[in-house]
């Protein structure tokens, strides 16, 4: 009897040691939380904890994590709020004896249901990118809270028969960030404001629905907030429509419905969402739902508008151009990608948080701002000149952005935006339509500074005096009629274009999510070449050169429309010699290459 009280003794006694030798939650935490701050070196990081036995961790986009059921689970996020592509841990903590299992992995969780977040004060902020452009900054534009209201400054212009589809996509609650939403209504108050589209001719497809849209994930409060339905925060809601695949299908439905009386002048498009790295592909809302490239070509084709404009802002985006260009044969469109195909989009730091690509910003700025993108002067800013203005003022394409800043050393992350269009439409192509084919324009000018633009032809009897600066510019011709006449210190300008599209898209090669290299070049350099013609006026011999191209030829026309000289070249630079011509205004129209450039010369 003595010896089975001893017995019952002993085990009570051994079950109370190994209770105490048992780790507790709040022990594992201390653990953790020392492993990152002490031998990872972190001041910044987010900690995550659940008390629950798994047998796997959920990661976005990757194959879930085994754990130990019996020890506790930790997940470190060791950049905080980043979307995509950055070091990250799963721990599990035995219960038994402290002991620790580290996982890498390179995405956030799946979804943050169970899990507790337990991060501490953060004790060190990341800073905005000093070198961001002053237009960019410009924008009201805050990632952790919701647009305002006036981000661009309201024009008169009216475009009653164009439309807009704005699709933003973020597959569930936890991973449709406050950036998306941002960025739709960046874009939303440019058709609106600046184009002058209107309310009911814009569809938004966002997320669940507006049924479904009560709680995003906000980065600056790491909390779900509420999400408005109204994009442009005039009382009215803007979000109708989910970004479900049957809601594409049931909205270019009615688009097709619409533009089958009465063919649109345009069509833009923008899709914001997460892109996956198979290609071809973007998300919609539920697990694993997605919108396809293939299918999302063939919803745009069953729409009757003269031009379209097609703007993608997810990663991976350039993998969508062969489809939605019709592998290259389509004939009324553009496409304009903010990655190639191999790219994920640039997470950034905004006083401790992250967005998304920089891309939507820097292009909607471009659309807005004639005076800083308007390269032609045509008054009008062409989707090649918003693509130029995008890629020279986004700073992840154009010097990269450090994808870990002080914590790890990292290279620099880059963007690389492409451009697809049919032939030179793009750079005739504005988002409510296209230049005019055909321009007259007889009145007189004076003291002015004008510019026309015309796809065909430029007519004109314009009388143009008094210091006036004109320049007309055609693709094909430029009819000058009596009484045209150009005098009194003006100075006029006739252009014959060619085209300076650039088809920059890099084709899909099986490659997709492998890293690009920030010294691969995926766009030309657009612009005109640097003619010089003097002396002008002139008593006879006029000296021409261009310094980056071969001259082919050079025709000299008079004020009647006569060419009085033709002179072939193979050179950058010539000299003809007008004395034997009488006095008065002539033109020199210089060929070379694909270029051809017609400049104002007077004999006197």
């Amino acid at each position: 009897m003595m010896n089975k009280t001893v017995a019952t003794l002993f085990l009570s006694s051994f079950a109370c040691l190994s209770s105490m030798a048992a780790t507790s939650y709040e022990q594992a935490k201390t653990v953790v939380k020392n492993y990152v701050e002490n031998t990872l070196g972190l001041e910044n990081y987010q900690l995550f904890g659940n008390e629950n036995s798994l047998s796997k961790v959920e990661i976005s986009f990757e194959e879930p994590v085994k754990v130990d059921s019996s020890g506790w689970t930790f997940f470190i996020d060791m950049m905080p709020q980043a979307m995509w592509g950055h070091k990250a841990k799963v721990v599990s903590v035995s219960k038994e004896n402290e002991s620790m299992v580290i996982n890498d992995v390179n995405m956030p969780l799946d979804n943050l249901d169970g899990w507790s977040d337990i991060t501490p004060v953060f004790s060190k902020l990341r800073s905005a990118n000093a070198n961001e452009p002053y237009a960019i900054n410009s924008l009201k534009y805050d990632s952790n809270r919701f647009l305002s209201k006036g981000q661009f400054k309201k024009t008169s212009k009216s475009s009653p028969n164009s439309y807009a589809v704005l699709y933003c996509g973020g597959s569930n609650r936890d991973k449709f960030f406050l950036s998306f939403w941002n960025d739709c209504a960046l874009t939303y108050q440019l058709l609106r404001d600046v184009y002058g589209i209107p309310k009911e001719n814009i569809y938004v497809l966002m997320s669940g629905g507006p049924n479904n849209t009560t709680k995003v994930m906000s980065a600056k409060s790491k909390q779900y907030v509420d999400m408005p339905l109204d994009l442009d925060r005039d009382g009215i809601n803007d979000i109708a429509y989910s970004s479900l695949p049957n809601d594409v299908t049931k909205v270019f439905e009615l688009l097709k419905s619409k533009s089958a009386s009465k063919q649109f002048e345009s069509l833009f498009i923008y899709t914001i969402a997460h892109g996956i790295c198979s290609g071809g592909e973007m998300t919609s809302w539920g697990n694993g739902i997605r919108v396809y490239a293939n299918d999302l070509a063939k919803e745009i084709d069953k729409v009757n508008a003269k031009s379209i404009s097609i703007v993608m802002n997810q990663c991976y985006s350039g993998s969508f151009i062969p489809a939605l260009s019709k592998n290259g044969t389509a004939t009324n469109r553009t496409i304009i990608t903010a990655v190639n195909p191999n790219e994920s989009g640039i997470v950034e730091s905004d006083n401790g948080y992250y967005l998304n690509c920089y891309f939507t910003k820097a292009f909607m700025c471009g659309l807005s701002d004639p005076e800083e993108s308007d390269y032609n002067g045509d008054g009008e800013v062409s989707m090649l000149e918003a693509f130029r203005f995008a890629k020279e003022n986004n700073p992840a394409s154009t010097e990269g952005i450090p994808y870990a800043y002080d914590v790890f050393d990292i290279e620099l992350k880059w963007e690389h935006p492409q451009y697809w269009s049919a032939d030179c439409f793009g750079e005739k192509q504005v988002v409510n339509g296209g230049v005019a084919k055909e321009i007259t324009y007889n009145s007189n000018i004076s003291n002015r500074y004008v510019v026309k633009f015309a796809e065909n032809l430029v007519k004109s009897s314009s009388i143009i005096t008094d210091y006036a600066d004109v320049t007309y510019s055609s693709y094909n011709k430029i009819s000058l009629r009596p009484p045209f006449s150009n005098r009194g210190g003006s100075v006029f300008h006739g252009r014959i274009l060619s085209c300076q599209n650039s088809n920059v898209t890099t084709p899909s090669d099986g490659t997709a999510c492998q890293k690009a290299s920030e010294n691969t070049t995926y766009s030309k350099n657009i612009g005109s070449s640097s003619l010089s013609i003097f002396p002008n006026p002139t008593s006879g011999v006029v000296y021409i050169s261009i310094s980056d191209k071969v001259i082919d030829k050079v025709e000299v026309v008079d004020a009647l429309g006569n060419t009085v000289l033709s002179v072939e070249c193979d050179n950058n630079e010539i000299s003809i010699d007008l004395t034997k011509f009488g006095t008065g205004v002539y033109f020199v129209k210089v060929t070379s290459e694909s270029d051809t450039v017609v400049e104002k010369v007077v004999l006197k």
